[in-house]
């Protein structure tokens, strides 16, 4: 059996809850299995996303509210991105779906970066599959030794410093 620092043992996402990112196990799949279950109201994906994820992740009882609102909201960003979701966003007339890496450990400026790629896309509502690298070997093998970075579509737009959110947004519209 695999353990904790075993390269084969699962890698955790963080899900933002009430303020604190939390480590949690299996978003993937669990996204992945909800986003074949078709459109439905938010408070019915939020109940389904609830107990898919209570299967291997703890949520105190008094927290199942907020663990839902952030299981939605992490949905709703990721859904986007998805092949399967792509043709849907085309035809609403989105165009096609960008793909962003946010390079860095998890300090303080990686979080900032990270929070003003995705309040950028949010103002210009750009489809995009925002993926966090904060593996050191994966960030060096992308070329990048100074976090935090960005890159976009595979380009390197930023490097060792916290880009500016309407430098972002300049980048996106050059993506479209």
């Amino acid at each position: 059996m695999a353990g904790c620092c075993d390269p084969r043992s699962p890698k955790p996402d963080t899900l933002p809850v009430g303020g604190a990112k939390i480590g949690v196990f299996g978003l993937e799949e669990i996204f992945a299995a909800a986003s074949t279950l078709g459109p439905m109201p938010d408070e019915q994906l939020a109940a389904e996303l609830l107990a898919r994820f209570k299967k291997k992740n703890y949520v105190p009882g008094t927290a199942e509210s907020e663990y839902a609102a952030a299981l939605v909201a992490k949905f709703k960003e990721t859904a986007a991105g998805r092949p399967d979701n792509q043709a849907q966003n085309q035809r609403k007339g989105a165009g096609e779906t960008v793909e962003i890496k946010v390079l860095g450990t998890g300090c303080k400026r990686c979080q900032a970066t990270e929070t003003a790629v995705k309040e950028a896309l949010a103002e210009l509502n750009v489809p995009a599959e925002v993926k966090k690298i904060e593996d050191p070997g994966e960030i060096v093998s992308l070329g990048v030794m100074m976090t935090p970075g960005v890159i976009i579509n595979g380009k390197l737009k930023v490097s060792g410093r916290i880009p500016k959110k309407e430098e972002i947004k300049k980048w996106l519209q050059e993506e479209k």
